[in-house]
């Protein structure tokens, strides 16, 4: 009987003070909270807290003050700090340095797992799955040996711990000085692996001043593009990379390309009004061309460019009877060079000229126009680069941040992206000259 009211007293007593609220005291668990009276039930390997503040402070060299050690201690107050939990405690203390909402997120975990509960958290399983990485690299590095492997292997430890955090709050100025560094790594693979890939899918191409401006135009947008972005979305420390950066990038190139593609490329090279009126002029001076001048009239015909310049000409067709004008719309009848004033003529030959040529030259992906396939095609490309860019960047910004020689860092870092650009560049001119032929 005495047994049984003993049980009723402890849960009655479990349940009062579970369900009350009590403030917060620093440096024990309070004997009226759920926690402490779960403490009084529990066996008594616990540690106490000068042991506590003496173990993160001088055995696992945390920096930490006594009131942060006073906050924290209640997560382990009622923990066995053995070799190993001391271990994971330092871990976690280095891997949240950045981020003290997730530090106490992963105390209550910890807390809770050496209580007995297995209950594991989504930020506690990725926890564990770095420093089972960590784990794994130190031993490596130690087991390798050399000069102060065991201070070499902590700073690996410290630096990895902080470089998996991205994205801050409140980046510090290390940060942007190593997103600027990111920056410039981006742009000098970036540049590097547009003249190798340029160069190699048009070697057979005639090396004439077309090939060159079209290289000089890859390589100026390229550095352009790849400085901008990096510096604002690729390299930014306060960004996530896939929910933000990756959509932002997306979209950037989405709206930066219409204006490049649609205004400068297109202004660029386009066939010139000069080279056309040359070619328009010999067309129409040889008799023996007609059967080539037939087919610009079978083109303006299909493209509605009689009406479109007999707006701009009265005369452009001419009746040979009378040899008067006619007006297009008095036509029921597909118009043949006979119906033609061929001198009033000139600029609409022009452009059927400029569409056979683009007809000529287009490739599967074809919207009628030189800017319009290339917008396409860039647009399709993006779906793969972006994603791609995002990676590289992520794996750049590991080795700048995990090297501790910075020069080897941007090193490696440049070479990243320079290998993977390599790829992605060649995948981008092989692909474009197969889809739109440019």
């Amino acid at each position: 009987m005495n047994k049984k009211l003993m049980v009723i007293n402890i849960c009655a007593l479990l349940l009062t003070s579970c369900g009350s609220v009590t403030s917060r005291v620093p440096a024990q668990v309070e004997d009226n909270t759920c926690l402490g009276v779960a403490h009084h039930f529990l066996p008594k390997d616990t540690t106490s807290f000068e042991d506590s503040k003496k173990l993160l402070k001088e055995k696992l060299a945390l920096d930490l003050t006594d009131d942060q050690i006073a906050d924290y201690f209640k997560y382990f107050q009622i923990t066995d700090l053995n070799e190993k939990n001391a271990d994971t405690l330092r871990s976690l203390f280095i891997y949240t340095s950045v981020d003290p909402d997730l530090r106490l997120n992963l105390l209550h975990d910890f807390s809770m797992i050496n209580m007995g509960k297995n209950e594991k958290t989504k930020n506690w399983k990725q926890f564990q799955h770095h420093k089972a990485k960590v784990d794994a690299k130190k031993v490596k590095m130690i087991a390798k040996g050399g000069d102060d492997v065991f201070g070499k292997s902590e700073l690996y430890e410290k630096l990895y711990y902080s470089c998996k955090t991205q994205v801050k709050a409140a980046p510090s100025a290390a940060d942007y000085k190593q997103a600027k560094r990111l920056t410039y790594a981006l742009a000098a693979g970036a540049l590097g692996s547009n003249i190798v890939t340029y160069t190699y899918v048009h070697r057979d191409e005639e090396k004439n001043s077309k090939w060159y401006s079209e290289l000089g135009f890859s390589l100026a947008i390229t550095a352009g593009l790849s400085f901008t972005s990096g510096k604002f979305i690729l390299a930014n420390p306060n960004m996530t990379p896939w929910s933000v950066k990756m959509p932002m990038a997306y979209v950037t190139n989405m709206v930066t390309d219409a204006a490049i593609t649609g205004g400068v490329y297109g202004s660029l090279f386009k066939a010139k009004n000069s080279d056309l009126e040359e070619k328009v002029n010999d067309l129409l001076s040889k008799p023996e061309k007609r059967a080539e001048v037939e087919e610009l009239v079978k083109i303006a015909n299909e493209k509605d460019l009689f009406e479109k310049y007999s707006k701009e000409s009265a005369a452009l067709l001419i009746d040979k009877k009378t040899n008067k004008p006619v007006n297009v719309k008095d036509f029921d009848r597909e118009i043949t060079i006979d119906d033609i004033d061929l001198d009033q003529s000139r600029e609409m030959f022009m452009e059927a000229l400029a569409d056979k040529m683009y007809q000529e030259n287009a490739g599967p992906l074809s919207t009628g126009s030189v800017a319009g396939d290339r917008y396409s095609f860039h647009r399709l490309y993006n779906l793969f680069s972006a994603p791609s860019n995002i990676a590289l960047s992520i794996m750049m910004y590991n080795q700048l941040c995990m090297t501790t020689n910075p020069n080897a860092g941007f090193l490696r870092a440049v070479g990243i992206y320079l290998g993977g650009s390599i790829i992605m560049d060649a995948t981008y001119f092989e692909t474009k000259k197969d889809l739109i032929n440019q």
